[in-house]
């Protein structure tokens, strides 16, 4: 299964010391992390300082950072995680409320926090 990375997921390892990567692992078989490129961007503005901890990581994991495939240029981040999850039939793992209310509508599996443990709902 996909499973597309939000932005606030990513800073997760670096303030919360969540390994989120293990831990998606633990909860998805096989999964494929995936981070949209416009995620980035929203990153590098709100997190500036962690920007390049947050790549080195992704490196450091392999995680496939991918364009969102969207010709539009004023949808929003939620809006490109929730048309691109929802049409490979992946996940989306967020901390954004309105974003988890919004997947769950469309049948998109959500993985968020709980704790110190992530939890996948559908």
């Amino acid at each position: 299964m996909k499973v597309f990375l939000d932005t606030n997921f990513l800073v997760l390892p670096f303030e919360e010391r969540i390994d989120i990567f293990d831990e998606i692992i633990g909860l998805v078989e096989a999964p494929e992390i995936i981070v949209l490129e416009e995620v980035l961007g929203e990153l590098k503005k709100i997190k500036p300082k962690l920007y390049n901890s947050v790549l080195d990581l992704l490196k450091l994991k392999k995680v496939k950072i991918v364009k969102s495939n969207t010709k539009s240029t004023r949808a929003s981040v939620d809006d490109l995680l929730l048309t691109r999850a929802s049409s490979e039939k992946g996940a989306i793992a967020t901390l954004d409320r309105e974003l988890k209310q919004k997947a769950l509508k469309q049948g998109v599996p959500i993985i968020s926090v709980r704790g110190n443990k992530l939890e996948m709902r559908w």
